[in-house]
């Protein structure tokens, strides 16, 4: 079930240069802990840190262009130790990394967690333990299993919890919308096709006159609706598949100071991007069909009943 275990220590500092100071998070990682891929394939300028650095951080490129920090720099870090003493170093940037989350990338510098234990003096303790899973499912059961007296078990959804309280209000919204356009639709398509009868209603007293049976009638109209049905979906399916594929590449630019208010909350990135959801296109396009079909037994009941005379007399 466990896929990794990754410690972080987390403590406040005060980063200063010849120019300025700022406060900031001081983190302190395992290098080649699998949690911190996004920091290591994030690095954009210098290097990335080993678990040997002793005396080089990474900087986040948001909190560097703001300082005009580069990599290659000498920098003074103050940090309080655990009996709340300040202890001050002389750091060397070794790189600047972008998450994509403008919060985390202009208030975090980061640095080796042995070297972040030694300054702190807290031992081989850390803030938290950070568990990977290979099954996200498995979450709250890992909890469970940890939760012991002294430790507290959280899982992505307790940490996340106001984001997803958000995409659930969200999500319902959606539904409503998706709802009142199938309706709409459903609608237009029984106009249609109830104008399509008047139309053909000689047709409609010809192949009554010829034999045809009413349920043969109802059918037929019933079996055209079904097909501008699946050619509507098939289309919508299509292009709509293509324009997500298109922004799920592009991404739509929010700007970083969006993204930066919003991260106050949560992660969020400067663009936002999309992703097919081929559960819920399926989900929609039936529903959508059985609408449709619904929608399309009025006037398909409506032809049905048509007297082959009364129908034969009708001007066209």
């Amino acid at each position: 079930e466990v896929q990794s275990a990754t410690p972080v220590l987390w403590t406040s500092g005060i980063l200063s240069t010849v120019r300025e100071s700022i406060g900031l998070q001081v983190t302190g990682i395992d290098p080649a802990g699998d949690f911190h891929t996004p920091i290591r394939n994030g690095i954009v300028a210098g290097n990335y840190i080993s678990a040997n650095s002793r005396n080089e951080i990474l900087v986040g490129q948001r909190l560097a262009d703001e300082m005009q920090i580069s990599p290659g720099d000498r920098v003074s870090l103050t940090i309080g130790n655990a009996d709340g003493v300040p202890q001050e170093a002389i750091f060397t940037v070794a790189g600047l990394f972008r998450t994509g989350i403008p919060g985390y990338d202009q208030n975090t510098v980061i640095m080796p967690l042995s070297r972040l234990q030694a300054i702190t003096g807290v031992g081989n303790r850390a803030s938290s333990i950070i568990i990977m899973l290979h099954n996200r499912d498995d979450a709250a059961k890992v909890a469970d299993a940890l939760q012991t007296p002294g430790i507290k078990s959280l899982t992505w959804e307790d940490l996340n919890s106001i984001m997803l309280d958000l995409i659930t209000t969200a999500l319902g919204f959606y539904y409503m919308i998706y709802i009142i356009i199938i309706l709409v639709v459903a609608v237009l398509i029984a106009n249609t096709l109830l104008m399509s009868v008047f139309e053909r209603t000689r047709e409609i007293g010809i192949l009554a006159a010829l034999g045809m049976k009413g349920r043969q009638i109802m059918l037929m109209f019933l079996l055209e609706a079904s097909a501008l049905a699946v050619a509507g979906i098939v289309v919508g399916v299509t292009a709509g598949y293509a324009v997500v594929a298109y922004v799920a590449k592009v991404g739509i630019p929010i700007g970083d100071d969006t993204a930066a208010m919003a991260g106050q909350a949560f992660a969020l990135s400067s663009k936002m991007y999309t992703a097919f959801d081929p559960v819920q296109a399926a989900i929609l396009s039936l529903l959508m069909f059985g609408l449709v079909a619904l929608a399309s037994l009025y006037p398909a009941w409506f032809a049905a009943r048509l007297q082959p005379v009364e129908a034969l007399h009708t001007l066209n």
